[in-house]
């Protein structure tokens, strides 16, 4: 799956929006773009929509990208420090998604 964002990243730029079930989603790649979310707008990204995809994608909605909004703001004080400018720390962020990716690979949803 995540080549496959990669690859619609280079096509559509850094944000961009796909159906993965529903609703709509929002796909960042660009960390200007992340850091814009996670940090200056944070409000407005928090209590997402739950459906089955969000569940899964989130380990029952406790990650970053789908949390409720306590866990949302737990994990978004752990990860907002590594997005300022002086700050982005790209290779704990890359073994972050490492982690991730091996664990969705133990899973089978990606190969």
């Amino acid at each position: 799956m995540i080549h496959v964002f990669t690859q619609l990243s280079k096509k559509y730029g850094g944000i961009f929006k796909i159906w993965l079930g529903e609703p709509l989603s929002m796909v960042v790649s660009d960390p200007e773009i992340v850091n814009e979310i996670w940090i200056k707008q944070h409000d407005s990204f928090i209590n997402r929509p739950k459906n089955i995809t969000t569940k899964m994608f989130s380990s029952n909605y406790r990650s970053l990208n789908f949390g409720d909004y306590p866990n949302w703001k737990f994990n978004r004080s752990i990860t907002s420090s590594h997005f300022t400018k002086t700050k982005l720390l790209l290779s704990k962020v890359t073994d972050i998604v490492e982690k991730q990716l091996n664990k969705l690979k133990r899973w089978n949803i990606i190969q």
